[in-house]
């Protein structure tokens, strides 16, 4: 692993500090792939300055950090501790341990969303994966119906696949469409439920 992390701080990063170097013509697309989130990154880490040899405050390509440095009289001078600057992680602003943890990343990244009143009625114990996963994309509306793959660019008949009388959507295919209508009526009546 350190032999990795040597071979990328010499051949990837080169001396230039990694939050604001440029990685386009350096290392491979997953390389470019991980220099685009630095900007996910950047706010979950912070610096606690010992020392203030490794410090990253002064090295911003910001002109009001370049000013302030300007400004301030040098770390070195004023800075005396046996401690080395300490980075620590934390993804959820200043609380957690400061140690990395992907499962408290990934909460951070991606809070957590309401819950919507029918989401009982799509997982529940006993359902078929592929029906829960058919229901759950027809109602975030994310269907490949024609007039999605229409926006998407592709060069496909509007008209819809079951009774080709009007433009296919989720609207149409589950509550418009005459065929539609006709297999809902049927296992509805089977089963005796009045549908809204």
């Amino acid at each position: 692993m350190n032999d990795g992390i040597s071979w990328g701080r010499g051949n990837l990063i080169r001396g230039d500090c990694f939050w604001v170097l440029d990685p386009a013509n350096r290392g491979s697309w997953f390389w470019r792939a991980i220099c685009k989130l630095r900007e996910l990154a950047r706010p979950m880490i912070q610096c606690e300055v010992g020392d203030g040899a490794t410090a990253s405050f002064c090295r911003s390509r910001s002109p009001i950090i370049t000013l302030l440095k300007a400004c301030l009289p040098s770390a070195q001078e004023i800075i005396v501790s046996a401690q080395n600057d300490k980075y620590v992680w934390y993804p959820d602003g200043a609380r957690g341990s400061g140690i990395f943890s992907a499962s408290e990343t990934w909460r951070a990244l991606h809070p957590p969303t309401l819950e919507v009143f029918w989401h009982k009625k799509v997982w529940f114990s006993g359902r078929v994966p592929k029906h829960t996963f058919i229901a759950w994309v027809a109602a975030q509306n994310r269907m490949v119906t024609r007039d999605r793959l229409i926006r998407w660019g592709l060069n496909v008949p509007a008209s819809c696949v079951l009774c080709s009388q009007h433009d296919e959507s989720r609207q149409h295919l589950f509550f418009d469409c005459s065929y539609s209508n006709e297999v809902w009526t049927f296992f509805i009546s089977r089963m005796h439920l009045s549908p809204p």
